[in-house]
C-alpha cells in the first residue's frame, strides 16, 4: 500500500512538471524571431543601423500645401441658410398637416404665411413630384391651407 502512494505521488508530482517544461519551451520557440527558427544563416546583430541603398536613388517628393477654399460670400451664405429655414419649416408645416397635430400646425402657420411664396412653390413642387395618393393629398392639404 505504500508503495502504491509513492507511486502516485510521483505520478502527480510529474505530470504537471512535464506540462511546464512543455510550456516553457514553446514560449521561448514562439519569441525567437523566424530567422533563427528556420535554420537559415543569420547575420551577425550590429548595434548599428543599416541604411538601405535603394532609398538614396529613390528621389524625395516634397508634399505642397494645398490652400484653403475661400469661404463663400457672406450673401450666399444668407440665401442658403434662409433657403434652409424656409424648407424646415415648410416640412415642419407639412408633417404637421400630414399628422394632423392641430397645436403644431396653428404654432407654425404664422411662420409659414410669413414666407407664403416660397412655401407655396415648394407644395407645387412636392405636388408635382409625389409618387403616392398620400403624398398628393398632403401636398393638397398645405396647399389648400395656404389660401384660407
Amino acid at each position: 500500500m505504500a508503495n502504491f502512494n509513492l507511486r502516485r505521488a510521483a505520478l502527480l508530482g510529474v505530470i504537471p512538471l512535464v506540462g511546464g517544461v512543455f510550456l516553457v519551451g514553446s514560449l521561448i520557440l514562439r519569441m525567437r524571431p523566424a530567422a533563427e527558427s528556420s535554420g537559415a544563416a543569420v547575420a551577425p546583430r550590429n548595434k548599428a543601423k543599416v541604411v538601405r541603398s535603394d532609398w538614396e536613388e529613390k528621389p524625395l517628393v516634397i508634399a505642397q500645401a494645398v490652400p484653403r477654399p475661400t469661404p463663400a460670400p457672406e450673401k450666399t451664405v444668407a440665401a442658403r441658410s434662409e433657403e434652409v429655414r424656409i424648407r424646415s419649416t415648410y416640412q415642419n408645416y407639412r408633417t404637421a398637416i400630414a399628422t394632423n397635430n392641430s397645436p403644431l400646425e396653428h404654432a407654425l402657420r404664422p411662420v409659414f404665411l410669413r414666407d407664403r411664396d416660397s412655401c407655396l412653390a415648394l407644395a407645387q413642387e412636392e405636388l408635382a413630384k409625389a409618387q403616392t395618393e398620400f403624398d398628393r393629398d398632403v401636398a393638397r392639404k398645405v396647399i389648400e391651407s395656404m389660401r384660407r
